[in-house]
């Protein structure tokens, strides 16, 4: 099953346009897939939903703004049964010729089947 995990806003707080290069899930165990990711203005509404269906700007070759923010839609998907988690984001993005990654603390725990693991996937957004 595949979910969207919305919960991450990216501030470009310089006075140069940044253009984001990926998305990777850091400390995701073999149980979760990274199936996509997109960005979307702020205050979307999306947060942590099932299905994944991208409607914004594909993620690579995004473009922020300087002092813009924008909402990254992560898709997830869970391709083996029992709890399984990943414990941060990290975006790979660049500002001219100067390459960066930032690393979110955001993590989350994914568990399948539902019918196994329903009120018992502790932790499921940290």
């Amino acid at each position: 099953m595949a979910f969207s995990y919305g919960l991450l806003t990216v501030e470009n707080d310089s006075n140069q346009e940044i253009v984001v290069d990926e998305a990777e899930l850091v400390g995701a165990d073999p149980g979760i897939d990274l199936i996509g990711a997109y960005g979307v203005r702020t205050n979307s509404g999306i947060g942590f939903l099932a299905g994944f269906r991208p409607k914004g700007r594909e993620l690579h070759r995004l473009k922020i703004g300087p002092h813009a923010q924008i909402q990254i839609i992560l898709g997830v998907k869970v391709v083996s049964k029992g709890r399984h988690r990943f414990e941060k984001i990290a975006l790979k993005y660049h500002a001219g010729n100067h390459q960066y990654r930032g690393l979110y603390g955001m993590s989350a725990r994914l568990c399948s089947p539902v019918k196994t693991y329903v009120k018992k996937c502790a932790g499921l957004i940290g």
